[in-house]
């Protein structure tokens, strides 16, 4: 089933094993999440993993979307920035990042420098056009000009 609905697309099932891999849930439950996610009838060549990428994003807690907003704003700018740096640009306490995307680990990376700090890295280009598109991301839009938009209301 899992092969059928990658309809051949690498980054489907990149994805779908990395969120099978959180520890923090049982992995036959994670695979039946992913099973049931339906098609839309968007005609998108891409619509599998844009639901994928929705609903990845749909489970962070509601508390945390109005973070989690601003912070993929960050991350889909090319800048690139250690947790402590953007957690200082938004006015975050420290850990907000980390806490906001835990769980994001299918979609985005954290790798430890030399100092125990961590950057942010997006597994896959798709996973930032999905971002971009309002048709595809809805309330979690991050199109470029609210990118900058936000940035610089944090600059102010």
């Amino acid at each position: 089933a899992l092969v059928e609905k990658s309809s051949g697309y690498f980054i489907y099932a990149s994805t779908v094993i990395k969120r099978i891999e959180d520890k923090r849930f049982h992995p036959a439950d994670r695979l039946d999440i992913v099973l049931g996610i339906k098609s839309s009838i968007s005609g998108s060549p891409f619509d599998i993993v844009d639901q994928l990428y929705h609903q990845t994003l749909c489970a962070v807690p509601i508390e945390y979307r109005p973070k989690l907003t601003d912070i993929l704003a960050v991350i889909g700018t090319d800048l690139v920035l250690r947790v402590s740096k953007i957690e200082v640009l938004l006015r975050l306490d420290t850990g907000d990042v980390q806490l906001t995307l835990r769980g994001l680990h299918s979609v985005i990376g954290f790798y430890p420098e030399w100092n125990h700090t961590v950057v942010h890295d997006v597994h896959h280009g798709s996973f930032l056009d999905f971002l971009c598109d309002i048709r595809w991301s809805g309330p979690l839009y991050i199109g470029s000009s609210q990118c900058h938009r936000k940035l610089t209301s944090h600059f102010l």
